[in-house]
């Protein structure tokens, strides 16, 4: 079971979301909008226990605890990362820093694979109800 898990987005050289999110376990969501989203500033709201649930499912299901990202071949400064770090009840912290630009470090086919990461990033996203707050519509 998680206690905490962030995930942010940062900024490139275009108009790239820019935000940090936080949720607990019991459901409770924090929003900071930085730039090119749709709510600027603080935000907060309640996620259903059974969001908790799929969020539990996800962690799961994409093994987060072990994952591996390698570091990237190449450096960009221009792309923005999605960076995700949970605090579990046992007290283990992961972080995955996940540079967009990246995309050499990893075999399409691999449970550890870029294309596996990003889905669970916009799996995330997409149960944290996030579409709200970084685009309008």
């Amino acid at each position: 079971m998680f206690i905490e898990l962030f995930i942010s987005r940062t900024p490139c050289y275009g108009e790239c979301p820019v935000y940090d999110v936080v949720v607990n376990n019991k459901g409770d969501v924090q929003w900071q909008g930085h730039e090119f989203v749709y709510h600027v500033g603080e935000a907060e709201w309640k996620v259903s226990k059974n969001k908790i649930n799929d969020i539990e499912r996800l962690l799961e299901a994409f093994d987060y605890r072990s994952f591996t990202y390698p570091e990237p071949d190449m450096f960009a400064t221009d792309l923005p990362s999605c960076i995700t770090k949970v605090v579990f009840d046992d007290g283990f912290v992961k972080e995955v820093n996940h540079d967009l630009g990246d995309d050499q470090s990893f075999y399409n086919n691999g449970k550890d694979s870029l294309h596996n990461l990003e889905k669970f990033e916009n799996k995330l996203e997409q149960i944290l109800g996030l579409q709200k707050v970084i685009k309008n519509g």
